[in-house]
């Protein structure tokens, strides 16, 4: 009974902190979308490069692109295709 008890509390322990880093890391990622999404001025990355168009800025990664316009913030994979796109307007 000893060995039962010491198992339901460990798990009990486990899945606690397992909740907690899953509750950080959806918060900052939120947090970071839209920090990204609301202040488009804030440059978070040191390796920004402007492209030619006009307030156009492309952020590479090893698996994934960041492009951001005056109008939206776009997300690519690898290949060029889309995953995510976030328009920066307001409800009007």
């Amino acid at each position: 009974m000893k060995i039962v008890l010491k198992s339901l509390r460990n798990n009990k322990k486990m899945e606690e902190n397992r909740r907690k880093f899953l509750k950080y890391l959806f918060i900052g990622a939120g947090a970071f979308i839209l920090g990204k999404a609301l202040h488009s001025t804030t440059n978070l990355f040191s390796s920004g490069k402007s492209s030619s168009e006009a307030n156009t800025k492309e952020y590479l990664f090893k698996n994934f692109r960041i492009v951001e316009t005056d109008e939206e913030l776009s997300f690519y994979e690898r290949g060029g295709d889309e995953i995510l796109i976030i328009e920066k307007g307001g409800m009007k």
